[in-house]
C-alpha cells in the first residue's frame, strides 16, 4: 500500500536553492537488500514544498540536488549500494547551485524528519593577498601579472562520498593546464586572474575556487598556487590546500597571504615558510534557511 513521507526540516548549507536546478529523490527499503522503492525528479526545484509517495515500512531517503545527469542514468540504480556507480565531474559544477546530497532513515508516514543537503565540494577563498619585500635586495618591487589557481585537483566525486573509493582524475596535474581549464563551464572555479600589479595593498578575490575532496590525501594533495612576475621573472608560490586532512566536502578554507620573498621556479614545489606568511581559517559552509518538504 502506498503511503506518504513527510520531511519538514529541509536545510541547505549551500548559498541558495536556485530555481532551475534538478532535485532527484530516491527512496529505498531500509532492510538487508535496500532495494529501490521509488524515484522522482523535479526539473526546476526551488522549494519550499514537494510531494512523492512510497510503499510502507522503514525507508532510506536519498536526495541529489543540482546534478546535470540525465534522468535515464538512474535506470541502473536498483539498490542503495548501487548509488556508488554515480559520479559527478567538477567541470560541470555551478557555484550558484553546487551539487549537494543528503540522506536519512525514517518510517514511511512519519513526521519531523530532518534532512540536510551538503555540497560534494569544498571552497578555497583568498580573502587577502599582498606582497612586501622589505629587507631584500629587491625591496620596493611589486608583483605583476598575478594569477591564482588550483593544481593537483581531483575532478571526480561519487555522490556517496563516505563510500568514495572510485577513480581519481587529476586536473592541472603539477601545473596550470590551459586545456583542463577550458573544459570548465565556469573557468573561475579553478583559475582566476588577480591583478596587473600587486604590492603592499591587499587584494581579495571576490569568488572562491571549488574542488572535490582529496581522495589520495598523503600522496598528491590539492595546491593553491600564486603566480606572478618580479622584475620580469616568473615565480610560483604553491601552498598545500586544506587542513591536515586535505580538502573535505562542505568546508571553506579562507586564506590571508603575505608574500615576502621570491617564490620557486616550479609550480609543484611547495614554497618555504620563510618566504610567505599564511593565515588559514577553516569552517563549514553556512547553513541557510529551512525549507519545508513533504514526501
Amino acid at each position: 500500500m502506498d503511503t506518504s513521507l513527510l520531511i519538514n526540516e529541509f536545510r541547505s548549507s549551500q548559498s541558495s536553492i536556485n530555481e532551475g536546478s534538478t532535485l532527484d529523490i530516491l527512496v529505498f527499503d531500509d532492510d538487508k537488500l535496500k532495494r529501490l522503492d521509488s524515484y522522482q525528479r523535479h526539473e526546476n526545484f526551488s522549494g519550499p514544498a514537494l510531494y512523492t509517495r512510497s510503499t510502507g515500512g522503514d525507508k532510506i531517503i536519498f536526495l541529489l540536488y543540482g546534478s546535470e545527469s540525465d534522468r535515464y542514468r538512474w535506470a541502473e540504480i536498483n539498490s542503495y549500494s548501487s548509488l556508488s556507480k554515480i559520479y559527478c565531474n567538477l567541470e560541470d559544477e555551478n557555484r550558484e547551485s553546487a551539487v549537494m546530497t543528503g540522506h536519512c532513515r525514517c518510517a514511511a508516514g512519519g513526521s519531523r524528519i530532518p534532512l540536510l543537503l551538503t555540497p560534494l565540494s569544498g571552497i578555497v577563498n583568498i580573502r587577502s593577498l599582498r606582497c612586501d619585500f622589505s629587507g631584500t635586495e629587491y625591496s620596493g618591487s611589486e608583483m605583476t601579472q598575478v594569477k591564482a589557481y588550483l593544481t593537483n585537483v581531483n575532478a571526480v566525486s561519487g555522490i556517496v562520498p563516505e563510500k568514495n573509493q572510485g577513480p581519481v582524475r587529476l586536473i592541472n596535474a603539477g601545473m596550470l593546464n590551459p586545456y583542463d581549464v577550458r573544459c570548465f563551464s565556469d573557468t573561475s572555479l579553478i583559475s582566476q586572474y588577480v591583478a596587473d600589479r600587486l604590492g603592499r595593498s591587499a587584494v581579495r578575490l571576490e569568488k572562491g575556487f571549488m574542488c572535490y575532496p582529496d581522495q589520495n590525501a598523503g600522496k598528491t594533495r590539492t595546491r593553491l598556487v600564486i603566480e606572478g612576475k618580479i622584475n620580469g621573472m616568473t615565480y610560483y608560490w604553491p601552498l598545500t590546500a586544506g587542513g591536515e586532512m586535505g580538502i573535505e566536502r562542505n568546508m571553506t578554507y579562507n586564506y590571508n597571504i603575505l608574500i615576502r620573498r621570491k617564490g620557486t621556479t616550479d609550480p609543484d614545489t611547495p614554497v618555504e615558510p620563510k618566504d610567505i606568511d599564511i593565515e588559514l581559517n577553516i569552517k563549514t559552509w553556512t547553513e541557510k534557511e529551512n525549507y519545508q518538504v513533504r514526501f
